[in-house]
């Protein structure tokens, strides 16, 4: 997802907020990715529903509490 830190610069743990990307690493690219293309952004459906992906993932990995819990989370979507 543009402008949000990878997990792994963030550690281990759960945590509820978005740790965003301090704003002189913010591309040119992350900005265009955000806008629709009538504003001359790159923002479509298909790139909407990898971010919602993402998010689905992440709220999979911060509930679950085991690989188990994933493997019943996959089966069950």
């Amino acid at each position: 997802m543009a402008g949000v830190v990878d997990r792994d610069l963030v550690g281990e743990g759960k945590y509820t907020s978005k740790v965003l990307k301090p704003l002189s690493d913010v591309t040119e690219d992350d900005v265009v990715s955000s806008l629709p293309p009538e504003l001359g952004g790159t923002f479509s459906f298909a790139s909407e529903m990898l971010r919602v992906r993402d998010f689905v993932c992440g709220q999979v990995d911060q509930l679950s509490q085991g690989n188990d819990d994933k493997e019943a989370a996959v089966e069950f979507l």
